[in-house]
């Protein structure tokens, strides 16, 4: 695996992430990712920046693309970089493995807010990660 830190590629990676999860990406949002044999196996797109909260989104080809040095780049640019107090994930509907891989990665339960979208599963499921609880801050890799 390949770690993507490269501010010339966020608009590759964030239209990558938005081809299969609803949110878009916007000029400035800063993405993160990994490829593995050129083609892109991971991806970790920031947006709505308040100067307290950022909020992520994630498109992910297999577990495996979670690396080492792409969970230290991802939370080590909240954190250290732009000096967040929190990130905030939100997973749709009932994407067990999503939730399953949140609660892994260290993210507490916010709040489940049931027919926030219309739909037949119109769930969210609101995760919020804490610096001082968050155990991949450490260098932000380059390429």
């Amino acid at each position: 695996m390949i770690l993507i830190n490269d501010r010339n590629r966020d608009k590759e990676l964030g239209m990558w992430i938005s081809e299969k999860v609803d949110v878009d990406y916007f000029d400035g949002n800063p993405c993160f990712g990994t490829e593995k044999d050129g083609e892109l196996v991971a991806a970790v797109m920031f947006n709505s920046w308040n100067g307290s909260n950022v909020c992520i989104h994630n498109r992910i080809e297999h577990p495996a693309a979670i690396t080492r040095g792409l969970l230290n780049t991802v939370f080590s640019y909240a954190f250290k970089h732009l000096g967040a107090r929190r990130i905030t994930g939100a997973v749709v509907g009932n994407n067990y493995k999503a939730i399953a891989l949140n609660l892994k990665l260290g993210f507490e339960l916010e709040g489940v807010f049931k027919n926030f979208f219309a739909g037949p599963d119109g769930t969210v499921t609101h995760f919020v990660m804490w610096p001082e609880k968050c155990r991949y801050i450490g260098e932000i890799y380059g390429t």
